[in-house]
């Protein structure tokens, strides 16, 4: 009797830690999806004590679900050291699967990794999120200096079972990669479309700039870089290093224009603007 007793008493306990420990990973799934990253990794720590505890592994589902928290979490702080530690778990665990794979590329693509993306993308054949490995393999080969290879790569991809967002990223990254070889008037086609499929982006804006200045549309091309730079003085202010970065372009589009005196104030205001940046 006591014997049984014993087992029941550790049977509960047992359960009790799990209930425990399920209980603070859906909570911290929960502050992750609420946008509460730094919250949501002091769940996941609380969570990962709790998975310890346990008497017996944790299943891998569960510790898949704590890692990949983590990592997001982690990236969306800016501690991306500790979001590959995660990642680097994952992979040493055996739990690295087509998501998380395809999440970790957008990290090697963060950190100007782009010899790790590429190998970790190029011998995924994913059922699921094809067009996500497309994407970043051929950014990873434009990062390279493999453009030919990335905009092959893009031509593969089946734009109609993408979501708006998706081809709006994929007509930009193929309009920057055109841009970047000197192919102009197809950047700025490919640019065109990505804007029409977007609310906005000043960052598709402005390379559209770029290559309708290339293709000798000067107004056209200061048109949208003064519409970027409205928005993001507005909404980000002029101390934002992304505001800068218009005001340089705009600064290209003088050059391009014949137009020496007036871009060389805007590359005076953007040197000044990135020097504060810089000393903040």
């Amino acid at each position: 009797m006591r014997r049984l007793l014993l087992l029941l008493a550790l049977a509960t306990a047992a359960l009790t830690a799990s209930g425990q420990a399920v209980g603070l990973l859906l909570r911290a799934d929960s502050l992750s999806a609420a946008n509460r990253p730094a919250d949501a990794l002091a769940a996941y720590a609380r969570a990962d004590s709790a998975l310890h505890a346990r008497s017996t592994l944790p299943p891998r589902s569960w510790r898949l679900r704590l890692l990949a928290g983590q990592a997001r979490c982690h990236r969306l702080v800016g501690d991306y050291r500790a979001a590959l530690r995660a990642y680097e778990a994952m992979r040493r665990e055996g739990l690295l699967d087509i998501r998380t794979a395809l999440n970790l590329s957008n990290l090697y693509l963060t950190l100007g990794l782009y010899a790790d993306a590429a190998s970790l993308l190029e011998p995924l054949r994913p059922t699921v999120g094809q067009a996500t490995r497309l994407l970043n393999l051929a950014s990873a080969y434009a990062y390279l200096g493999r453009p030919a290879d990335a905009l092959a790569l893009l031509d593969t991809a089946a734009t109609d079972s993408l979501p708006a967002a998706g081809q709006a990223t994929l007509w930009a990254n193929r309009g920057f990669i055109a841009l970047s070889v000197g192919r102009h008037a197809e950047a700025a086609a490919s640019l065109r479309t990505a804007l029409a499929l977007t609310a906005d982006s000043c960052i598709v804006r402005a390379n559209l700039a770029l290559a309708e200045s290339k293709c000798g549309h000067t107004a056209e091309a200061l048109a949208q870089l003064d519409t970027c730079l409205g928005w993001q003085s507005a909404h980000l202010g002029q101390r934002h290093p992304d505001y800068a970065i218009s005001v340089r372009k705009r600064a290209e589009v003088l050059l391009d224009a014949g137009r020496p005196a007036e871009a060389a104030d805007e590359f005076e205001r953007y040197f000044n603007l990135t020097r504060d940046y810089v000393c903040r």
